[in-house]
């Protein structure tokens, strides 16, 4: 094994020494991971991030193409599909969809709710993410090196979640750009990160005021809780399997304003009783 990974790397130096030194960060990178589960940890969240990174710069290179053909938003889903298949290559977290029949068409804007529980959430995201689809986050967002310059040139979304007035009207002007690029939207109602697979964190309203303003269904899509090969307090990041569940799309026509919390709270509790059988489902396959 020893003599095999020397010729490649004498071979990888000899086309090219930054692609040598990278496969020796690679190897080093690997071997120290197996050291304790602390080093583990780091080692695969340092991995996380380059890969995040990488996929970010490939969504940007993407839009010297796709931003003069007026298609920005293809940019997201560059960058997801990119994300997912580098996590499971270098991170081996895969994931599997079910309940896909329940996806709108093209032609037909919704918005998505998904729960949130950590940084994960961005493999799952990658792995479903529609190709008309636009991400609602929080403005900081918008400041992160690679992350916020691709969010930015797809068009995305940036909510200032300490100004409840420019929310507001945020998700008013989205209402109308919705129906004329006929664009979907994904959100995290809950705004913050869920724990426990139990407990999914009270609603936010705006997705679903966005929703019925622009009078197009509620797409719920549930993400398997992590614990089982994440836990950031037990320092344990391993490989594993995220299901993913598009639930029914919940029609909004004829809803009123007055509706919202009810739409909200009835959204929120199938999603939590999906994400009880998907998580238990998951740990029966672990």
């Amino acid at each position: 094994m020893i003599r095999l990974l020397l010729y490649l790397y004498n071979r990888a130096f000899q086309s090219s020494p930054w692609l040598a030194y990278a496969f020796a960060v690679t190897v080093g990178l690997t071997v120290f991971s197996r050291l304790s589960s602390h080093v583990n940890f780091f080692t695969r969240q340092i991995i996380y991030i380059a890969i995040l990174v990488v996929a970010c710069v490939s969504g940007i290179c993407s839009s010297f193409l796709l931003v003069p053909l007026g298609r920005r938003v293809a940019i997201n889903y560059v960058v997801a599909r990119s994300f997912k298949h580098l996590a499971r290559v270098f991170l081996g977290v895969r994931t599997e969809i079910i309940g896909a029949e329940n996806f709108p068409k093209m032609d037909q804007p919704c918005v998505y709710v998904l729960n949130h529980q950590s940084s994960l959430d961005l493999i799952a995201l990658g792995a479903f993410m529609p190709a008309n689809g636009v991400i609602t986050a929080k403005r900081s967002l918008k400041f992160y090196p690679f992350l916020g310059q691709f969010m930015m040139l797809a068009n995305n979304i940036f909510i200032n979640r300490g100004n409840r007035s420019e929310a507001i009207k945020v998700f008013k002007d989205a209402v109308d750009t919705i129906h004329a690029k006929k664009l979907s939207v994904v959100i995290f109602p809950e705004g913050t990160r869920g724990r426990q697979v139990q407990a999914m964190l009270p609603f936010k309203k705006g997705a679903f005021h966005m929703a019925v303003q622009a009078g197009i269904p509620v797409v719920p899509v549930v993400f398997s809780n992590f614990h089982s090969f994440y836990c950031k307090k037990e320092f344990r990041f391993e490989s594993g399997l995220i299901k993913i569940k598009v639930l029914n799309p919940i029609p909004t026509k004829n809803l009123t304003t007055d509706d919202v919390e009810k739409l909200a709270i009835d959204t929120r509790e199938v999603m939590v009783e999906a994400l009880e059988e998907i998580s238990d489902d998951s740990k029966k396959h672990d």
